[in-house]
């Protein structure tokens, strides 16, 4: 579940929101934040199709991943 979004990053801009629960990125299962990283690695400056669940709803959004601020 996603906890909190940094108000100008790539995951805002997406449209993503605080409670959603990611399910899979490009077709492939993500289970936890591990899964989660390791599908985005090398991925900067792609656009991924994602798809979320928020309130129950299944949803597919476009996120182009950014580089990880420091």
């Amino acid at each position: 579940m996603v906890l909190s979004v940094e108000a100008d990053g790539p995951a805002a801009k997406a449209g993503i929101l605080p409670g959603d629960v990611f399910a899979e990125i490009d077709g492939r299962p993500v289970a936890d934040t591990e899964e989660l990283q390791a599908v985005s690695y090398g991925a900067i400056g792609r656009e991924l199709t994602t798809v979320i669940f928020r309130a129950s709803l299944r949803t597919e959004i476009v996120v182009k991943v950014g580089a990880r601020r420091k």
